[in-house]
Protein backbone atom coordinates (compact mmCIF):
# COMPACT_ATOMS: atom_id res chain seq x y z
CA UNK A 1 0.00 0.00 0.00
CA UNK A 2 2.57 2.36 0.80
CA UNK A 3 4.03 1.94 -2.61
CA UNK A 4 0.99 2.75 -4.41
CA UNK A 5 0.83 5.83 -2.28
CA UNK A 6 4.46 6.88 -2.67
CA UNK A 7 3.87 5.97 -7.02
CA UNK A 8 0.89 7.99 -7.20
CA UNK A 9 2.54 11.11 -5.35
CA UNK A 10 5.61 11.01 -7.50
CA UNK A 11 3.17 10.77 -10.36
CA UNK A 12 1.29 14.13 -9.13
CA UNK A 13 4.24 15.99 -8.37
CA UNK A 14 5.86 15.33 -11.20
CA UNK A 15 2.63 16.74 -13.66
CA UNK A 16 2.73 19.56 -11.31
CA UNK A 17 6.30 20.06 -12.19
CA UNK A 18 5.96 20.02 -15.88
CA UNK A 19 2.86 22.22 -15.92
CA UNK A 20 4.63 24.84 -13.83
CA UNK A 21 6.91 24.43 -16.87
CA UNK A 22 9.98 22.72 -15.19
CA UNK A 23 11.70 20.25 -17.46
CA UNK A 24 12.78 16.60 -15.77
CA UNK A 25 17.02 18.18 -16.43
CA UNK A 26 16.28 21.03 -13.91
CA UNK A 27 17.46 20.70 -10.41
CA UNK A 28 14.39 21.48 -8.63
CA UNK A 29 12.20 18.71 -10.26
CA UNK A 30 15.31 15.69 -8.95
CA UNK A 31 15.25 17.53 -5.76
CA UNK A 32 11.31 17.22 -5.10
CA UNK A 33 11.53 13.74 -6.39
CA UNK A 34 14.56 13.08 -3.83
CA UNK A 35 13.22 14.56 -0.97
CA UNK A 36 9.46 12.46 -1.97
CA UNK A 37 11.50 9.18 -1.71
CA UNK A 38 13.67 9.94 1.28
CA UNK A 39 10.01 10.77 2.82
CA UNK A 40 8.42 7.58 2.62
CA UNK A 41 11.54 5.91 3.26
CA UNK A 42 11.83 7.16 6.79
CA UNK A 43 7.79 6.74 7.14
CA UNK A 44 8.93 3.39 6.69
CA UNK A 45 11.12 3.07 8.87
CA UNK A 46 9.69 4.46 11.83
CA UNK A 47 6.42 2.42 10.88
CA UNK A 48 9.32 -0.70 11.37
CA UNK A 49 10.44 0.86 14.39
CA UNK A 50 7.08 0.51 16.15
CA UNK A 51 6.58 -2.94 15.48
Amino acid sequence: MMTVVSSLVLILESTVMCSMGYAITTWQWWAVILLTILYAFALLLFDRMEE
